[in-house]
């Protein structure tokens, strides 16, 4: 008898310190699904029609996502924190777009963003998979993104066509300083161990330390910072990116970079503006993304603008959209440059439901140059690599839910 008190005894006691923790930290499920119908087409290829994508219907999921995230309090002025996110697909319950095209946001556990790190008074410091660059700094300049019902245009974080973007997005690999509120000012300081081209490991232009084999080079790496800062009615930001592939044996080593400033007026409750000034840059050959466009040896630029409005009456959002990228410069080839232009225009409205829930309609339309392919691509939305020339045009409606 003894002996069975005993037991319960230590075992009571063991489970303790495990009750405790759990009683002390805090972990929250929550989400969003987007999905909707549009009809896509782009025509006005400049190899002529055989080259165009013809109208078609598409159910369509723009960045439906679970996040589990929790913190802990460990005393003296300390948090862990964990920030998991898993995008899913409701249009065809797998890891594929509309054209079958693989969705590296899809598919895997933390598929998205995720990071576990600890933060005090002096900061922040985690590890994992942030956003880098390509939203940073956005989220309050646009009220349209993916949480609507269709995705805004590239231009505005820097996928450009013909291979123009620096290449990161969700970087893997990834350790981050955050710095406290100063003067208004949140600033994100970023070092990962992949460098430029994809992140996505499958990709043939996937840089990163760890996959090199032996006696190949192994200086892959990224920087970035990005700084976001709010002052009552005005918000605004600075971001910037350079990202280093491994040196080729015998090679000259490629490097990206790019930085966009943004602008941002609140007038009004649900009524803003804002700007957007975008560089991007691929030297000595860059992530390579472009054939006959970029080359060994090559610096290349393009400056992109943009400028939105959104207004809210009552239950109804308005919102508009246009965006402007320059000719490209710097090619091997001057004549590859020319005609490298694309303006992209956006008309939505929501109805909102309430405060979780909306419809919106929507269109959207990319004016295209005879040498220039830009597309509604994140999210593997695309139907197929368009033609140089083609103009996309989509109009659609959508239905969003947070949970």
């Amino acid at each position: 008898m003894n002996k069975k008190l005993m037991a319960v005894a230590v075992a009571g006691a063991l489970a303790a310190p495990a009750v405790a923790f759990a009683q002390a930290s805090s972990v929250q499920i929550s989400g969003r699904v987007v999905i909707g119908m549009d009809s896509y087409e782009a025509k006005g290829a400049t190899a002529g029609a055989t080259a165009d994508l013809k109208s078609r219907t598409r159910i369509y999921d723009p960045g439906s996502r679970l996040v589990i995230q929790g913190t802990e309090p460990l005393g003296q002025g300390l948090t862990a924190y964990f920030y998991t996110e898993t995008g899913f697909n409701a249009d065809n319950g797998y890891n594929t777009g509309q054209a079958g095209t693989l969705n590296s946001n899809a598919g895997f556990f933390a598929s998205r963003n995720a990071w576990l790190g600890i933060r005090g008074n002096w900061g922040a410091l985690q590890f994992g998979r942030p956003n880098v660059f390509f939203t940073n700094g956005i989220t309050h300049f646009s009220n349209l993104g993916a949480s609507w019902a269709h995705q805004e245009p590239m231009l505005l974080t820097g996928i450009l066509g013909r291979g123009m973007g620096p290449g990161v997005a969700k970087q893997p690999n990834t350790l981050t300083y955050i710095t406290p509120v100063l003067g208004g000012i949140t600033t994100w300081i970023h070092y990962s161990t992949n460098g430029t081209g994809s992140n996505n490991p499958a990709s043939p232009g996937y840089a990163t330390q760890e996959s090199q084999g032996a006696n190949l080079n192994t200086d892959a790496h990224l920087w970035a910072v990005s700084m976001v800062g709010r002052w009552g009615a005005w918000a605004g930001g600075l971001d910037w990116v350079k990202g280093w592939s491994n040196k080729p044996v015998g090679g000259t080593q490629g490097t990206s970079n790019a930085w966009k400033g943004h602008l941002g007026y609140t007038y009004q409750p649900g009524g803003k503006v804002a700007a957007l000034y975008l560089r991007s840059n691929q030297e000595k050959g860059g992530s390579g993304l472009s054939a006959g466009l970029l080359s060994l040896g090559t610096d290349v630029s393009q400056n992109v603008w943009a400028v939105e409005w959104s207004h809210t009456w009552g239950n109804v959002q308005g919102m508009l959209t246009w965006a402007k990228a320059n000719n490209i410069s710097g090619c091997a080839v001057s004549a590859t440059c020319d005609k490298t232009n694309a303006t992209t225009w956006q008309v939505a409205a929501r109805y909102l439901l309430s405060k979780r829930t909306w419809i919106t309609a929507h269109w959207d339309a990319t004016r295209n140059d005879a040498n220039y392919n830009l597309d509604y691509v994140a999210g593997s939305m695309t139907s197929g690599a368009i033609a140089n020339g083609a103009d996309p045009r989509v109009v659609g409606i959508g239905i969003t839910h947070f949970f």
